[in-house]
């Protein structure tokens, strides 16, 4: 008897079973179970050491999937080899992936690396992360300074005179590493700095293959540069002369670039949020800055978030005043996003205050030094929310314990329809200031042809400043 193999979950093939011979197809896999004939004489089909969960068809097992949760699906595949294709089936796995986790980076490399590795990588991640006890534990390198985003990591290497940035990909489990020579990548970059040999470079953020780093020196007085290179493709971009580099912060994707310092002061005693934008593609420094008028958290990752998001600049706040003593008991979020290729000041979108509740005081005190605060996609419905750590004393409690919260962003249909304006406690501005979160200047679609050309032009010309070698074994620790 021969059954042909059933397409993976919805959809997929009949299976045809006959009562002389058991079968049960697991993949590319079919496994024969000879039958045993009844006492009576009347022939039919039993098991030997099956249970009725294992008898189930093909179709059915996925139907039941569709009801239970990544780790469920994991879980069930270890109970028997009989389920082992719920993680190893390439279809069966790219339908689990496609149902409840389609955001995942995991999904996203999944083409790439496979659909079933992805579910099990995946599953594996969530599980090291809520349980916090890691799969892994090896010593990359030795470094005296890194930064870790996406799974690339960057460190950097001294050795005086000379300096390295490595970047290694450890997500992709790469083999080769890029090695940066720093002192001939900040002479290529900024011109007039041969002669300094005392200078600072920090590595601020690392995305979609464009590093950006911060580099300080002092011939006669200090200055400040903003470099961005793709170090694969050894592209050196326009550097930005900094103004200040206070709390200074980089967010960019494949086409735009935002950086940030908490360094605009307005005369009121409060400092506020300044942002640039960079055109990749166009090679193309905004030709004016942005100032966050309403946004009242400094401290990155505590108070204050801010994140590039699919097509989208997202601001966020767990503060809604500049005092130190608020009078409003009750606490809310502010948050706001534009678009990365629009920054309109009539096309910002602001949190209305109505959904942007976060707690209130009688809940007990808080500890803001264990605060977390960040933005995510959800991996299975592709959501943007509020992932909040706060370490409190609950109902008045003597014991405090540390809870995440979430809140999915909830944005109005109209621009600028938030009512901020009304209730931010930030007096002495017009209504007309009050309700713009951004204050945007220009576009960088106003540039002119020439403003373009002058700057390709001003390009540095390239060097061999990057180089390949082999990335070192990653030594495990017990």
């Amino acid at each position: 008897m021969h059954i042909t193999q059933p397409d993976p979950w919805f959809g997929m093939g009949n299976l045809r079973k006959h009562s002389d011979v058991g079968c049960r197809g697991i993949g590319s896999l079919q496994v024969h179970n000879e039958p045993m004939i009844a006492s009576q004489g009347a022939e039919q089909t039993v098991y030997r050491g099956k249970s009725q969960l294992q008898r189930l068809p093909y179709e059915i097992i996925g139907f039941i999937v569709q009801n239970l949760d990544l780790q469920d699906v994991f879980e069930l595949s270890l109970c028997s080899r009989d389920f082992q294709y719920l993680i190893r089936d390439e279809r069966f796995c790219r339908t689990v992936i496609a149902a409840k986790a389609p955001y995942a980076l995991e999904a996203r490399e999944a083409k790439r690396t496979g659909f079933a590795r992805a579910l099990r990588r995946l599953v594996k991640r969530r599980t090291a992360v809520s349980q916090a006890y890691p799969y892994l534990i090896g010593i990359v390198g030795l470094a005296d300074s890194y930064i870790y985003h996406g799974g690339v990591l960057c460190y950097i290497v001294e050795a005086r005179p000379k300096r390295w940035l490595r970047i290694l990909d450890l997500r992709s489990s790469a083999n080769i590493e890029l090695v940066v020579d720093i002192p001939t990548l900040v002479t290529e970059a900024v011109l007039g700095t041969r002669k300094s040999t005392r200078y600072k470079f920090r590595v601020l953020h690392h995305a979609a293959g464009i590093t950006t780093c911060l580099f300080s020196f002092a011939l006669p007085n200090t200055e400040n540069w903003l470099l961005v290179f793709k170090a694969g493709e050894q592209i050196i971009f326009e550097p930005l002369r900094l103004d200040s580099t206070a709390r200074i912060f980089v967010r960019n994707n494949a086409e735009f670039l935002y950086f940030g310092t908490h360094s605009d002061d307005v005369g009121d005693g409060f400092r506020r949020w300044v942002l640039r934008g960079f055109a990749i593609k166009e090679n193309l420094w905004f030709p004016k800055k942005m100032q966050l008028s309403n946004l009242v958290g400094y401290d990155i990752g505590s108070t204050a978030c801010f994140e590039v998001i699919d097509d989208h600049f997202y601001g966020l706040s767990n503060q809604t005043a500049f005092e130190i003593e608020e009078i409003d008991w009750t606490s809310y979020y502010y948050c706001f996003r534009f678009r990365l290729d629009d920054p309109d000041i009539r096309k910002t979108q602001v949190m209305k205050r109505q959904d942007s509740w976060r707690r209130h005081h009688s809940e007990g005190p808080i500890d803001d030094r264990w605060s977390l605060l960040k933005l995510e996609k959800d991996e299975g419905s592709g959501k943007i929310k509020i992932v909040e750590c706060r370490k409190e004393w609950l109902a008045g409690k003597s014991g405090s314990r540390r809870t995440y919260y979430t809140k999915e962003l909830v944005f109005p249909a109209a621009y600028n329809d938030g009512d901020w304006s009304a209730t931010n406690s930030n007096e002495g501005r017009s209504d007309d200031q009050a309700a713009n979160v951004i204050e945007y200047l220009n576009r960088p679609k106003s540039a002119t042809l020439e403003e373009r050309s002058a700057c390709r032009r001003s390009m540095p010309s390239l060097k061999s400043w990057v180089s390949e070698v082999k990335a070192p074994p990653l030594r495990g620790i017990q």
